[in-house]
């Protein structure tokens, strides 16, 4: 049984896309073509764990943060749970790369609430 974790945790939304631009397919045009790249996208939290103290619920809850893996769909746009973007808690995260093709040292990256639906963190546009 999951449950929501609780409002001391600020969400964000974090959304990004992977193309191959590769040689012609030997379709009836002649140009480069651009292909969805395969993989995941791992985030790892920068704080690894929290106490949450809510005057509402006792006890205090102890949360071990895990990281979390976005796959990248068919047209290579990260998604889970089959949702494009991926939502993460508020916070600074390591972001490790495991795309067919792509070659990146891991980076770093931080989440706010700010980063709404509407106006997500675009991983290209804060990637180093």
């Amino acid at each position: 049984m999951s449950e929501f974790l609780p409002a001391a945790y600020a969400h964000g939304k974090v959304v990004g896309r992977f193309i191959k631009a590769v040689g012609d397919s030997g379709d009836a045009g002649v140009l480069p073509e651009a292909v969805p790249a395969a993989g995941s996208v791992t985030f790892i939290p920068d704080e690894l764990e929290r106490v949450v103290t809510d005057a509402t619920a006792a006890p205090s809850t102890f949360f071990v943060h895990e990281p979390i893996t976005a796959q990248l769909d068919s047209a290579g746009y990260l998604s889970r749970s089959g949702n494009r973007g991926v939502w993460l808690w508020a916070g600074d995260w390591t972001v490790a790369i495991s795309v067919t093709g792509v070659s990146r040292l891991p980076f770093k990256i931080t989440v706010s609430a700010a980063h709404t639906n509407e106006s997500p963190l675009d991983l290209w546009q804060v990637a180093p």
